[in-house]
């Protein structure tokens, strides 16, 4: 562990405490411990810990390992490791041996570990597979490979070659050439999509086997490489069907508009399951194609519209909308439809949107649709504005009413917005708050700032400080001390204060780097998060560190934001840190945080509010009766880390605009839980 930890021993002795002191040399880190009062040691030290592997209990045995992960010299750790692993018997201390070997990530413990993995139980194997991916090199890459022509051990060696990631297509490759791991190293290949293995594969999709023939036209749909169009096109006329299948499959993503009669043929035939993956290949490939053959098709099967709606809605194209527009009118799926509609954000989307709500009974959720619609109304006719604008006045005024202008980025709406914020109610104020960001205007800080000044509700707090940091404005330092304690508000708090910190003196940006530090030690997941990013705001290279303690945390996210705000500090021991942990690394999006740490990094502060286009939009349905008709405290977790607190409008309803448009991981949490 890197900060002060307290164990207790087995007899009645008082605890121990472990101080860790940190000194950085040749890119190790060293740590040394003072004594309790009791005379006892709480944490090994170096030697202790080595000495302690030859102990006849197996807990203790454990804690030196888990101690030896991460302390003292690595060439004396992984040599005393490496002997405890040749000579342990204990299933459970060898899981914790290789777990320590691969948090070293060192190829000197190759091959030790990968004697141990012949040698392994059914309970070893997955940590020892772990822990070879993760200390790399030809060894230990070699022993996972060859380990895919062994029943017992093919999974887990399949698992530990995708972590290791696109270094083991070499070994894969060779793999090819065994008979017993070559389907095994197909799909591995196909799953790591590297356009290396593409003529490797290209050979197998010829091969006399059907099997083989299959997985490789599959794999290379996997990768998307064009080069592998010609045999992908060959394997339509293929004597196995699922050969055929696959290559329809894999065509959607190898091929090109001039295949499309190609696909047209396959189309003509008579089975449903082909028809319906060649459709779903010519919308990818060529949607303008696609449209009279998904016009017949909803002609001919009208039973088959939902299935249409979600190829359709899954491919999103502008020259779809009279298709979807089709699809609104029957009923199917009509509020996704009716929100595909209005992603185009064309004029001609919007007028099918308000000819829809028209009808005698159009979808009640159709107003929320026509609000994004509007959200690039800007250079919309007037007239078509104004049509637009008096269906949403029938539903009614009041805060949802502002919401929805404010996406439209009407300029008349400004003044409405800066009354708002002076309103009795603290909901009134909070949803103008939101919707001034949404507006996005530069002169919206100082109305939103003067109004921080006077807020004591810890909601409207909350939307006034996540709009202010979007919008770049900076707040006095006197008016936020008071919000960076309270959990519900210390997050939007510490980004506005990161916002505003250059433009504080000297000994206010002190202070705010103390406060910092300390939530970083936060109980709330979300706290610690937000935490980091603000450290990295405002360049506090001093707190790397203690940010870097945050990548052991327990939480996925918090790990997410330690390794980004690490990567934005740029200090060189951090770099190094960051290379060692992506090799251990298990969750997908701290990876992608930790990986290529020294790659070019924006300048400037980072806003809280991410930038970009997408639009989320969230019904919450409460399922107790007196939670119905309340505004709800909502936690939005970015695939990034970052946490965003806002909450529902009475409703239930929720719209966030300018999320990144790469955003696949967006969870929502009731009463700061995330679900």
């Amino acid at each position: 562990m890197l900060d002060a930890v307290a164990r207790r021993w087995p007899s009645c002795v008082e605890w121990a405490l472990c101080v860790s002191a940190w000194t950085v040399g040749h890119g190790s880190i060293v740590a040394t411990q003072a004594q309790a009062q009791s005379g006892f040691v709480g944490s090994f030290s170096g030697p202790d810990a080595i000495a302690q592997l030859s102990s006849g209990n197996a807990s203790i045995r454990i804690r030196a390992a888990s101690f030896l992960a991460r302390n003292g010299v690595p060439a004396h750790a992984i040599k005393a490791l490496v002997q405890a692993l040749e000579r342990e018997r204990n299933p459970v201390v060898i899981r914790a041996i290789a777990e320590s070997l691969a948090r070293r990530g060192d190829s000197r413990a190759a091959r030790a570990l990968a004697t141990a993995f012949r040698e392994a139980d059914v309970q070893t194997l997955p940590a020892l597979a772990d822990a070879l991916a993760a200390v790399g090199g030809s060894h230990a890459l070699a022993e996972l490979a060859d380990a895919l022509a062994q029943t017992p051990r093919r999974n887990v060696a399949s698992r530990a070659l995708l972590r290791a990631g696109v270094v083991a297509i070499p070994f894969l490759v060779r793999a090819l050439h065994v008979d017993e791991s070559r389907l095994a190293a197909i799909r591995l290949l196909g799953e790591l999509k590297s356009h290396t293995a593409t003529p490797e594969l290209v050979s197998w999709a010829q091969d006399s086997d059907p099997e083989i023939r299959e997985e490789s036209i599959r794999a290379l749909g996997s990768i998307g490489d064009e080069r592998a169009a010609y045999v992908v096109l060959r394997a339509l006329q293929d004597s196995s069907g699922e050969v055929v299948i696959a290559a329809i499959s894999a065509l959607s993503s190898v091929g090109s508009p001039a295949h499309v009669d190609r696909l047209l043929d396959v189309l003509r035939g008579s089975d449903a399951r082909r028809r319906r993956l060649a459709l779903n290949s010519l919308v990818a490939l060529s949607p303008e194609a696609a449209i009279p053959v998904i016009r017949g098709e909803l002609e001919a099967r009208p039973g088959d519209a939902r299935d249409i709606a979600e190829l359709v809605m899954h491919h999103q194209h502008a020259a779809f909308l009279e298709i979807y527009e089709t699809l609104m009118r029957r009923g199917v799926y009509s509020a996704r439809v009716a929100d595909a509609i209005a992603e185009i954000g064309t004029p001609a989307a919007l007028r099918a949107l308000l000819r829809n709500a028209n009808r005698t009974n159009p979808n009640p959720d159709l107003a929320r649709s026509i609000a994004i619609g509007l959200r690039r109304g800007i250079s919309f006719s007037t007239e078509l504005k104004s049509a637009a604008w008096s269906f949403l006045r029938k539903r009614g005024p009041g805060d949802r009413m502002l919401v929805f202008r404010a996406l439209a980025r009407d300029p008349a709406v400004r003044d409405v917005l800066v009354r708002r914020l002076r309103a009795d109610s603290a909901q009134q104020r909070a949803v103008a708050a939101n919707a001034m960001a949404l507006y996005g205007s530069s002169e919206n800080t100082f109305p939103l700032g003067t109004a921080l000044k006077k807020e004591r509700s810890e909601r409207a707090f909350v939307a006034i400080a996540m709009s202010m940091a979007a919008l770049g404005g900076a707040a006095d330092a006197s008016s936020l001390w008071r919000w960076l304690r309270p959990w519900s508000t210390v997050g939007a708090a510490m980004i506005l204060a990161s916002v505003s910190a250059p433009r504080w003196s000297a000994r206010q940006a002190r202070r705010l780097g103390r406060l910092l530090r300390a939530n970083l030690r936060h109980p709330r997941p979300s706290v610690r998060a937000q935490a980091c990013w603000a450290l990295a705001n405002v360049r506090e290279k001093r707190a790397w560190r203690a940010i870097a303690r945050l990548l052991d945390d327990d939480h996925a996210d918090v790990r997410t934001s330690a390794a980004r705000a690490l990567r934005v500090l740029q200090v060189p021991a951090a770099n190094l840190l960051l290379r060692a942990r992506w090799r251990v690394e298990k969750e997908a999006k701290v990876r992608a945080q930790l990986q290529s740490p020294g790659a070019p990094l924006p300048r400037g502060p980072l806003h809280f509010q991410a930038m970009g286009h997408s639009v989320l939009r969230v019904r919450v349905r409460a399922a107790s009766e007196q939670l119905r008709g309340r505004e709800l405290p909502v936690d939005i977790v970015l695939s990034d880390g970052r946490w965003i607190q806002t909450h529902t409008l009475t409703g239930g309803e929720l719209i966030l605009a300018g999320l990144p448009d790469s955003v696949v991981d967006v969870r929502v949490g009731l009463g700061g839980a995330s679900r």
